[in-house]
């Protein structure tokens, strides 16, 4: 499908740069591959760029690490006056934008020298501050991930910089990470089109306005013609099996209209990965319903307006129902970790010694979470304490987990 490919994306950005009427695109790098990109982009890159520059348009890139020398030779067939690859061989560069003359924007960049680099290049950014005019930092990297050979980023020496914000390429998920306390906001717009299950929700472009001397926040305008979402469809409330399916394409459909909504005009596939939850009354209808949905035509399951949805695989998730109260009653596991869930909801009163069990169970459960937030690997996250509350919360979810799972080998053994 011809809608599905990057050149069709590349295409759909040109047409909304010249739609919006924009100034520049910035592309932070691995627009092409390194092994067969040159002559793939050669073409739509080309075709694009007369447009954009026949608009006045300007394209400013850096090079990632899938393209680190393939987007030099690519750079260096086009018009320099309208296409700009900042950052060769490693070393910061600005490039400033003129309206009418007047300098509106500088934008510092920053290209891979080859494919692994293992320091920060922050080490070697020391282009000069201008106050007066607002400025871009256009970069590739990994965030916030120390030891990573793909120019490792750390959060804080971003927001240290004196720019406005900071592009980012290398993650294909799309992630803004607001400034605080008047530092830079810092963007990963992610793929323009989404390329497999892993890249979920809206993907596009990112329009960021100057006006007066400053750079608002980036907002994202969708662009891919494919989605990948998950969904989660509860069956719980399903008595009859005969309903099952009615119920499953209720959900899908109502999903599917919300998600179109956020989507843009371009969507055109919604891929859908269905899990079932809750607690059924109907396990044995379960399994040939999934089975009749994973044989679905590659054509898709239904279409809802432009759109057409796909199932991208469905799993069970769902546990037998389960009476809680006449659980507790018994002496089993299932009874002890009934009676917790119980205690845990408000729904039971707990005993004098059980309620210190509990009490000391949240404790440990807290205490537990406090050190996991203490690991580095959570530090960029920068959570407070963790709360009794929050405590208790996880410690039921953990309990209703391990309730679906002892309910689930009751009934498997018969016992």
């Amino acid at each position: 499908m011809s809608e599905l490919t990057s050149r069709s994306a590349w295409t759909r950005i040109v047409e909304a740069a010249l739609e919006w009427r924009c100034d520049a695109i910035l592309l932070s790098g691995d627009v092409a591959d390194q092994e067969n990109g040159f002559w793939e982009a050669v073409g739509p890159l080309r075709e694009g760029q007369e447009r954009l520059a026949a608009a006045g348009i300007r394209t400013v890139a850096v090079a990632g690490n899938h393209d680190h020398s393939v987007l030099g030779r690519l750079a260096d067939t086009l018009d320099p006056a309208h296409f700009t690859l900042l950052g060769r061989g490693g070393r910061w560069e600005r490039l400033t934008l003129e309206r009418e003359g007047t300098p509106v924007l500088h934008i510092d960049g920053w290209s891979f020298p080859s494919g692994r680099v293992t320091d920060s290049p922050l080490e070697g950014y020391h282009l000069p501050p201008d106050r007066g005019v607002p400025t871009l930092g256009l970069i590739h990297g990994d965030l916030d991930a120390p030891g990573s050979v793909y120019a490792p980023l750390a959060s804080a020496e971003l927001r240290a910089k004196p720019v406005e914000g900071w592009l980012l390429g290398h993650i294909h998920a799309p992630a803004l990470h607001a400034g605080g306390a008047g530092g830079p906001w810092i963007l990963y717009p992610g793929s323009p089109q989404a390329l497999h299950p892993g890249e979920t929700g809206a993907h596009g472009v990112w329009m960021v306005e100057v006006t007066g001397g400053g750079v608002a926040s980036p907002r994202l305008h969708p662009l891919s013609t494919t989605r990948y979402e998950s969904l989660q469809v509860d069956v719980g409330g399903i008595r009859d099996p005969e309903a099952l399916e009615p119920h499953l394409l209720h959900t899908v459909t109502e999903a599917a209209s919300r998600l179109l909504d956020e989507s843009g005009d371009a969507l055109r596939h919604l891929s859908l990965r269905l899990t079932l939850t809750g607690q059924t009354r109907i396990p044995e209808a379960i399994p040939g319903v999934l089975e009749a949905l994973t044989r679905s035509e590659p054509e898709g399951i239904l279409q809802v307006e432009r759109v057409r949805i796909h199932l991208d695989g469905a799993g069970d998730a769902t546990v037998p129902h389960l009476d809680l109260e006449e659980a507790a009653a018994g002496p089993s596991a299932l009874g002890t970790a009934a009676r917790l869930v119980l205690v845990l909801e408000g729904r039971r009163e707990p005993g004098a010694g059980e309620r210190q069990e509990v009490e000391a169970l949240v404790e440990r459960t807290r205490s537990r979470l406090e050190r996991l937030r203490r690991e580095r690997v959570f530090q960029p996250l920068r959570s407070g304490a963790v709360t009794e509350l929050e405590a208790r919360e996880h410690l039921r979810g953990e309990a209703r987990r391990l309730l679906g799972t002892l309910a689930s080998q009751t009934v498997e053994t018969g016992a």
